[in-house]
């Protein structure tokens, strides 16, 4: 899906599933702890750039070429 997309585009769709997921788990631990949610966004914004760099520097595409070629030396 994101192998013909823009560099650009591609870093800003991750960064945004990047807060939708931070933002997802912080209620998720707060619904669990049984404690109040509140949203801490410099904590969200920081990992959803976090994930934006990590998938610009470690490739989804390249890292599933590496679990198949890591597959297929098995195989001999």
């Amino acid at each position: 899906m994101f192998q013909k997309m823009n560099p650009v585009v591609k870093a800003l769709v991750m960064f945004v599933i990047g807060c939708i997921v931070m933002l997802a788990v912080e209620w998720l631990a707060a619904l669990i702890k049984g404690t109040t949610f509140e949203i801490n966004w410099l904590y969200i914004i920081g990992m959803g750039a976090v994930i934006a760099l990590l998938d610009a520097v470690f490739p989804a595409e390249k890292r599933k070429q590496n679990r198949e070629n890591l597959k297929n030396s098995f195989k001999r």
